[in-house]
């Protein structure tokens, strides 16, 4: 190579496009184009054309070679066998991947279930927090509501109040103008009397008569008293009762208490102020006759009783109070009671039973052993299954895999024997040509044009060798035209076969009774009838024979090829041995025919393939259920042998648990029993104040009567 230099480096980088694949090419490091490198290549006397030097054997071999084999020593030439190691070491990892997502698939979805449970708590942890809000808040509502109402029943009282302290007002009022009515007619009874002394006796009847009419005056007046004071006695009645009424309040409203205090205080200045005016009255009355003083002392006798018999009231009042509070805790203590009584039954009835829960949780627990120990051998069963399908699936993926590739290689040869991709490059320029329309006049290849049984093509295309590749052109004129296309070309060498210029076949002997013998080669093929002198000047008299003995018998006689690709020339010459597969070039119908096998072949592999799959997913399934069943078989065999653990110490508990309540059933009892002591001396008390109560009530009676009759003196 005329270059100043010790070593020339020519090398080529492929890299994959989204439309195929595109080469670089260096020369010495340097970036260059094929045409670059050829022109180089020509300098030093490397050319296409040119002659390469072969060792012996290595044409053989390479004819001999399948288009895989060829295919790889071009691969590993060009440096894409490379390519296919690191795809194959890609599938292995990415087959580890899937297996790795397989199992992190069974991890989420335990993790998923454990999420839909903890979502659920979730939920109920949150619809909690909402009711107990929900509840502050009513509670609330409740409490407004009774402040509301307390409020409005402390109005209440205030106006009555009010109401009474003014018609307190008028009853002072009209008591007032009753003792000035009353001063009044003293002063007229003191005048009276003095003119009485002055007058003489019809004078003093005639005074005496005005007396007595002064006397009427001054007991109607004193009957307005009394009409006062008892109108006085019943306001004071009702305010006493506005107080019981308040008092029933007193909890709610503190602020009242102030308020009724200083009504109190008011009451007994007007309570004085009357007493005041009621002594002055009485005072008036001793004047007027010792009936008065009489009726002023029974009086008071008579008002002291009431009142007495007021304060016993109020005391019975809360003595009855207080006898509903002792009944009320009577009846809790007695609902406590019946409460231990029946826990204390309940605690000696499980006691009474701890044996036989005992025997019921250990045959709970040997049914769940069972039940898990049935579990655990059906999914070992299953894991067995399960791998064998799994073994089952990689033969079957293996085996389509083979299958896939030798259909491709197939695919591959019948578009190649199509398109012309095995043939020489001479071959395949003219072919080119013509479909370009560059040349006229050419039919195609033998391999082409022909049509043979599978069974027959492995013999007639070692019959045919080399001659497959001729081309069927029209005339002898066609065919110098392609040669001269390869010349200006420089293209190679090709056969041409001028249907114008070969000869007729001829007449061939019936040889059809000798053993062995199939047929004549040229009646096995089918072609067009206008095609039958190329045929014949590929084929001529070969006969197919079954096999290589019934060919020896005939040897000489004709040329002879067997189904398994033993060839016997007439001149006695024989070629045989190991065929690895079949040339490059191959009767497109016989390729065909195994494409259509193989598509088959491929389906019903890939069918079973998918049948296997959906067993080993359903399996998996199932082994998903069974796992998840013998998780909750062992976590229900956990709680039950807890469940046993507790019911071994349940009788001490139980035992515990009884004296405790037994205890609690004392102190109630004693209890109780202090209840009914304070509950008798409060009846006792009551019945008591009623009796006083009874006594006052006559007494008051008794005053009364008196009261009525020193009005009648009057």
């Amino acid at each position: 190579m005329p270059i100043d230099l010790d070593d020339v480096e020519i090398s080529r980088k492929i890299r994959r496009t989204k439309s195929g694949y595109y080469s670089y090419f260096y020369f010495n490091g340097k970036a260059v184009n094929l045409g670059e490198i050829h022109f180089q290549l020509a300098k030093a006397g490397v050319t296409p054309e040119g002659y390469n030097v072969v060792m012996q054997g290595d044409v053989t071999q390479i004819i001999s070679m399948t288009s895989v084999e060829r295919r790889k020593i071009i691969d590993e030439i060009a440096g894409v066998a490379e390519f296919d190691e690191r795809k194959q070491k890609a599938l292995g990892e990415l087959e580890i991947v899937r297996q790795q997502i397989e199992r992190v698939d069974i991890i989420l979805e335990e993790v998923k279930i454990q999420l839909g449970k903890l979502a659920g708590e979730r939920d109920q942890a949150l619809k909690y927090q909402a009711l107990k809000a929900e509840k502050a808040k009513f509670e609330g509502y409740v409490l407004l509501s009774k402040l509301k109402d307390a409020r409005t029943e402390l109005q209440n009282v205030d106006k009555e109040l009010a109401g009474k302290e003014e018609h307190l007002e008028k009853v002072q009022a009209l008591l007032t103008e009753r003792v000035q009515e009353l001063q009044a007619l003293e002063d007229s009874l003191e005048k009276l009397s003095l003119e009485i002394r002055k007058k003489g006796e019809d004078e003093q009847l005639q005074v005496k008569r005005e007396i007595e009419e002064t006397r009427g005056e001054i007991s109607r007046c004193v009957d307005s008293i009394e009409l006062s004071e008892s109108e006085l006695e019943e306001a004071d009645s009702r305010r006493r009762k506005a107080f019981i009424e308040i008092d029933s309040t007193k909890g709610k409203v503190r602020e009242l208490e102030e308020k009724i205090e200083a009504e109190n205080l008011r009451k007994d200045s007007i309570s004085s102020e009357l007493s005041e005016r009621k002594t002055e009255r009485m005072l008036l009355q001793s004047r007027i006759a010792a009936v008065d003083a009489k009726f002023a002392t029974t009086r008071d006798e008579l008002i002291a009783a009431r009142k007495k018999l007021e304060e016993i009231k109020n005391e019975k009042n809360e003595l009855i109070r207080a006898e509903d509070r002792l009944l009320d805790t009577l009846r809790r203590k007695s609902s406590e009671l019946r409460e231990i009584e029946n826990q204390i039954g309940d605690a000696k009835a499980a006691v009474a039973t701890s044996d036989s829960d005992t025997l019921s949780v250990r045959y709970e627990i040997e049914k769940l052993s069972e039940n898990l120990e049935s579990l655990i051998r059906d999914h070992d069963d299953i894991e067995s299954s399960h791998f064998r399908i799994k073994e089952d699936i990689k033969k079957l993926e293996s085996k389509l895999h083979g299958l896939q590739q030798e259909y491709a290689i197939t695919e591959a040869r019948v578009r190649a024997s199509e398109q012309g991709g095995s043939y020489s490059r001479a071959v395949e320029m003219v072919i080119g040509a013509s479909r370009q329309e560059d040349l006229f006049g050419i039919y195609g290849t033998i391999a082409q044009l022909g049509k043979v049984d599978r069974q027959y093509s492995t013999a007639l295309e070692i019959a045919a060798g080399n001659r497959m590749q001729a081309i069927v052109v029209d005339t002898d004129a066609d065919a110098a035209e392609a040669i001269e296309y390869l010349k200006h070309r420089k293209g190679g060498r090709a056969t041409f076969l001028p249907l114008n210029k070969m000869k007729e076949s001829r007449r061939l002997e019936n040889l059809s009774y000798e053993n062995g013998v199939i047929g004549y080669a040229i009646d096995l093929i089918e072609f067009d009838s206008g095609f039958e002198p190329a045929f014949w000047y590929v084929f001529q008299d070969t006969l197919v024979m079954e096999d290589l003995a019934s060919a020896r018998r005939l040897m000489g006689k004709a040329r002879m090829v067997t189904l398994e690709g033993e060839l016997l020339e007439k001149s006695g010459a024989m070629v045989g041995g190991s065929i690895s597969s079949k040339s490059g070039i191959s009767f497109a119908a016989a390729e065909k025919d195994k494409l259509l096998e193989l598509a088959d072949e491929i389906k019903s592999l890939d069918a079973s393939r998918n049948a296997a799959i959906g067993k080993q997913d359903s399996i998996e399934s199932h082994l998903f259920e069974l796992n998840r069943k013998i998780r909750d078989c062992e976590a229900t065999i956990s709680r039950k042998e807890l469940q046993l653990e507790e019911i071994a110490g349940r009788e001490a508990k139980l035992a515990e648990l009884i004296e405790a309540k037994i205890a609690d059933l004392k102190a109630i009892e004693e209890s109780r029993t202090e209840l009914r002591a304070e509950m008798d001396r409060v009846i006792a008390e009551k019945t008591d104040k009623e009796e006083a109560a009874s006594e006052l009530e006559v007494q008051i009676s008794g005053l009364e009567a008196k009261l009525a009759d020193s009005l009648c003196l009057r």
